[in-house]
């Protein structure tokens, strides 16, 4: 029997810090889906996909970001870094859905997406 690829400790901590910031982030109407991925996708260790009209959201989680919590000292608080930045997807998802169609390029506004993230992400930690 082929041995999972995320063991249940990690994904224990994975769900912990998830509801931790929905619950922070008055996020409790959303239901969030995690999906463990089995191949990265350019070295990103986690990704929110939203439908803000349903409330729904799909986290999906790369084999990097297990390898990268498996090499950190204090491994709740690099989930709770990576947990809190994509749960900020969601707080801003209404946000950025209207103010896209008002900006110049993909690239601006994808910068400008993530930039407001982080922010939030480091205001909830």
């Amino acid at each position: 029997m082929k041995k999972p690829l995320y063991p249940a400790v990690f994904k224990k901590s994975i769900q912990t810090a998830m509801l931790k910031y929905r619950d922070k982030l008055w996020l409790n109407a959303y239901h969030i889906d995690t999906r463990y991925m089995d191949e990265d996708d350019d070295n990103t260790d986690a990704r929110m996909s939203i439908q803000t009209e349903y409330m729904q959201g799909t986290l999906s989680i790369f084999p990097c970001f297990l390898k990268e919590w498996k090499e950190k000292k204090d491994r709740r608080a690099y989930v709770e870094e990576i947990m809190s930045h994509e749960m900020a997807h969601c707080f801003i998802a209404d946000l950025v859905k209207v103010s896209s169609r008002r900006w110049a390029t993909e690239e601006e506004h994808r910068a400008a997406m993530e930039n407001l993230t982080e922010r939030i992400a480091r205001l909830v930690r």
